[in-house]
Parts: structure tokens; C-alpha cells; sequence
């Protein structure tokens, strides 16, 4: 496995560097964020590689954060934290500082979740959250459904980062959700149920087995995920349609990683590995 999402992101790097759209400023973010992960995956950096992201960050300097997920955005500043320029390292600080000072702005969604995960150190570890789960019987909404639910997950669980208490009953739920969002084909959410999956150390889950062929099979030729083609069909023949498409394997690769990083790392999530990169900013709030 190892070998094989080394070769994934040597795929996805490659992907990035030919593709001219990496430039548009609307996707400067993802592109970052999409860079963060593949140098957390794959940690050996030759000088060429961080050449480019250096250049990058400077081609695109300052970043522009107001358009964009939260989660792409912590893992873009994280990105010029670590490869960052001393001005763009103060930049990226800067907006750090705005995160923290928000973070307790609302506590209980799961951007102010993700945004105590990442900044709190003092965080206890070793918190055992109750999970009720609210699976009601008849609803229509499948999808909607599903997006519940693992947003209960995401939030009680803290993004892995603390363990939950429940009715392993459930797991078998979970484990449906996560097969039929793979049939769906729909791989945002296929990726964060395999995610909540392991969120519930459901380590020995057919579906992360499962779901684990199925990521690998995603990848295309060029370096990017998903077969998208009946889909992008008449969204290719739209004025910005080429960059829509772009913008959408972006997503869908960010996703991917997230979810290749979770499954393949027993003892650091993703969430606290981003801390990691933040820890120069907790060192110095006080």
C-alpha cells in the first residue's frame, strides 16, 4: 500500500505541475491545499519539488482566503508555513491569528471544531465523547440523510483527533452509508464515510477494505481522480468549463488524500498533523 499511494501522489503531483489552470486565482487555494497533502503523505521533497511550491506561493502572493472551504484554507497557510518566505510566513501568521480569534465564535459546528482541533494544544487526548446517533427511519433524502449523520460523527469525534463512545451497532449503518455512496459515485462523500469509518476505529471494516480498492481504481491517466466524463459533458462546452472541471478533480483529489492519510496512519490524524505546522503560531499567541 505504501508503494502504491507513493505513486499517487507522484501522479498527482505531475498532474499539477501540467496544468496551466493552476494559476487562476480561484483555484490558487485548493491547488495549496492539494500541495500540503501530498507533502504530508510523502514527505521526501527533492529540491525541484520545492522549488515549484516555493514559486508558487510567491507567483500567488498574498492569498487571497475569503472564497474558499475552511479546511483548504488551514491546509493552504499551513502549506506557506512550511515553505513560506519570511514575509509570507508573517502573512500567513497574520491570517492564523484571525482563525484564533474566531475559533470560539461557534464551538459546536464543524468549523469551530476544525478550528479548536488545529489551535488548541491543551486539547485532553485522552476525552471519551458520548455519540447518540439521530438516524431517523423513513427519510427520503438519502444524501441528506448520510450528511447528517456524519457530520454527528465528525463533530462528537472531534475529526479523530478524541474517542467516541457508541452503540457499535451502528458500524454496520456507517459501513452501508459508505458502500452506497460508492455505488452513488458520489466520492466526496464515499471519501468522508470511509474517513468517519476510521473515526469510530472501525479498523477491520469491509468497507475501508473495500473502500480502499476503490480509491485506487479512481485514479485516471493523467493524475487526477474520478471519471467524470458523462458528467463534464456539456460543462466543457460552458465559457469557463474547462476550469470548472479542474476546479471540481481538484476537490476530489483533496478528498482522496485526506482520506488515504487517515486510513494509512494509526497514530497521527490528519487534523493533528496540521497543529503540527501551526505550532510556531501556538508558541508564540502567549
Amino acid at each position: 500500500m505504501e508503494n502504491s499511494i507513493k505513486k499517487i501522489t507522484e501522479n498527482l503531483y505531475s498532474w499539477i505541475r501540467s496544468n496551466n489552470a493552476i494559476q487562476q486565482s480561484d483555484n490558487v487555494i485548493k491547488v495549496l491545499a492539494l500541495l500540503k497533502l501530498i507533502t504530508l503523505i510523502d514527505k521526501n521533497r527533492n529540491e525541484e519539488e520545492i522549488k515549484f511550491i516555493q514559486n508558487f506561493i510567491r507567483n500567488n502572493n498574498p492569498i487571497d482566503y475569503r472564497s474558499e472551504s475552511l479546511f483548504n484554507c488551514i491546509l493552504a497557510n499551513s502549506l506557506i508555513l512550511d515553505f513560506g518566505s519570511i514575509g509570507q510566513i508573517e502573512a500567513a501568521l497574520e491570517y492564523s491569528s484571525i482563525l484564533y480569534e474566531i475559533k470560539d465564535a461557534n464551538p459546536n459546528s464543524v468549523n469551530g471544531v476544525l478550528l479548536n482541533c488545529v489551535f488548541d494544544d491543551d486539547n485532553d487526548k485522552n476525552e471519551i465523547s458520548p455519540l447518540n446517533f439521530k438516524v431517523p427511519l423513513f427519510e427520503l433524502d438519502i444524501i441528506k440523510m448520510i450528511n447528517n449523520v456524519l457530520t454527528q460523527i465528525e463533530i462528537k469525534s472531534k475529526f479523530g483527533t478524541c474517542e467516541v463512545e457508541y452503540n457499535p451497532v451502528f458500524n454496520s449503518k456507517i459501513e452501508g452509508m459508505a458502500i452506497h455512496t460508492m455505488r452513488l459515485y458520489d466520492l466526496e462523500l464515499a471519501m468522508r464515510s470511509l474517513r468517519v469509518l476510521n473515526y469510530l476505529k472501525c479498523k477491520e471494516s469491509l468497507a475501508i477494505q473495500t473502500g480502499l480498492d476503490f480509491i485506487l481504481y479512481q485514479q485516471c491517466t493523467d493524475g487526477s481522480f474520478g471519471d467524470f466524463e458523462t458528467a463534464f459533458s456539456e460543462v466543457k462546452n460552458e465559457a469557463n468549463g474547462e476550469n470548472t472541471i479542474f476546479q471540481i478533480k481538484l476537490e476530489t483529489a483533496i478528498q482522496v488524500l485526506w482520506t488515504l492519510y487517515e486510513l494509512n496512519n494509526d497514530k497521527n490524524n490528519l487534523i493533528s498533523q496540521i497543529f503540527n505546522s501551526h505550532k510556531h503560531f501556538n508558541q508564540i499567541k502567549t
